[in-house]
């Protein structure tokens, strides 16, 4: 029998091995929302792969940060929504996008006015808004084809969460998603796909080296100690 861990090994080795064959290189964050061609505004769909620990939500708060200080894609995203999916999983009872907007982000549902004008202005500015889904391997498997839900419609959560990703419901939005490799597999519905990947021995150097602010003659002692 072989440990879960080792299975995510696996997914990962075939994941980056998948991503040398294809035209791979760094990118920014805002890169991984805005689109390819100019004058063209679809909704960007992002999957953002990493082994457990290595930094994907990190990443995401990263972006929230980032949002806050009008750094990212500055009057281009009005909203951000960060769900983590370990806490979604745990709702048993149906819900519905209002209650995936309010109740479970901000403690409580609005008057009914107020939720329509919200779902107005997704439904008019879709690209504005951004939803992140973090650790989607922690989300319940479930599959919804073509099955659009209201945003009053009660459903289980697994099946809310599925038909988001598929561009069912809310098809318009920016979408970004975490996971471990092998959490995701429709990867058609993603239209960028990125890894993070750990420290190397030199961008460990430059890390410390610029955080602690090393003199000189600090940072050669820090470039040439051995990592393990």
């Amino acid at each position: 029998m072989h440990k879960k861990s080792d299975m995510y090994k696996w997914h990962h080795d075939i994941l980056q091995l998948q991503m040398e064959t294809e035209e791979c290189s760094k990118i920014s964050v805002n890169d991984l929302f805005e689109v390819e061609s100019p004058g063209v505004t679809p909704p960007v769909r992002s999957v953002i792969f990493g082994l457990a620990g290595i930094g994907k939500s990190v990443f995401t708060f990263h972006i929230l940060d980032l949002w806050l200080r009008h750094e990212l894609l500055p009057d281009a995203i009005r909203q951000v929504f960060h769900f983590e999916m370990r806490d979604l999983s745990s709702i048993q009872s149906p819900c519905s996008l209002e209650d995936l907007f309010f109740r479970y982000q901000r403690g409580g549902i609005p008057s009914a006015d107020a939720v329509a004008d919200f779902f107005s202005q997704i439904e008019s500015h879709p690209s504005s808004f951004l939803v992140i889904f973090d650790g989607l391997n922690d989300a319940s498997a479930t599959s919804v084809k073509n099955r659009t839900f209201a945003y009053n419609e009660q459903v289980e959560m697994p099946k809310l969460i599925a038909s988001i990703i598929n561009g069912c419901t809310l098809p318009s939005v920016q979408l970004l998603v975490t996971s471990r490799p092998g959490g995701v597999t429709n990867y058609d519905a993603y239209d960028k796909k990125a890894q993070i990947y750990g420290f190397t021995r030199e961008t460990m150097s430059e890390y410390i080296v610029k955080f602690s602010g090393a003199n000189r003659e600090e940072q050669e002692a820090i470039e040439g100690y051995s990592f393990k």
